[in-house]
C-alpha cells in the first residue's frame, strides 16, 4: 500500500451492542496483517472477500496493492472464490495457495526437511 500516512480502515458490520462498529485499522508498517480465520468457512470467505472489496473501495488502483493467502481446502464448496474477487477488482491481487507457501514457521524443522526432500 502506498502513501507515508497510509492508513485503511476493514469495517467488520454493524455493533450487537451500544459501541463503535467492529473495524480494523491498517497503517504502513511492518507486521500490519489481517489474519482470517472460521470455523464456519462461508462466514470466513465472506468476510476476507468483504475487507478485499471494502479496502479496494477506499484506495484508486495504484495505491494499493493485495496479498492473500488461500487457505480454502481443495475440497471446499468455496474454493476458487478468491480468484473470482481478484478478477473483479481493478488493483494488483497476488493469492497464493497455502500448500504454495514456502515457509511455514509452525511447521516444526524436520518434518519440513522431509517434506522438502532434503536429508
Amino acid at each position: 500500500l502506498t502513501g507515508a500516512s497510509f492508513v485503511a480502515h476493514i469495517r467488520g458490520g454493524e455493533p450487537v451492542a451500544i459501541k463503535d462498529p467492529t473495524a480494523v485499522t491498517l497503517r504502513r508498517q511492518s507486521g500490519a496483517n489481517v489474519l482470517i480465520i472460521g470455523q464456519q468457512e462461508e462466514a470466513a470467505m465472506a468476510m476476507m472477500e468483504m475487507s478485499m472489496i471494502s479496502l479496494a473501495a477506499q484506495h484508486p488502483k495504484k495505491s494499493a496493492r493485495f496479498f492473500i493467502m488461500d487457505g480454502t481446502p481443495a475440497d471446499s464448496q468455496l474454493a476458487g472464490h478468491l480468484p473470482r474477487i481478484k478478477d473483479a477488482l481493478p488493483h494488483e491481487v497476488n493469492i497464493v495457495e497455502w500448500r504454495a507457501v514456502p515457509h511455514r514457521p509452525h511447521m516444526p524443522r524436520q518434518p519440513r526437511r522431509r517434506t522438502s526432500g532434503a536429508a
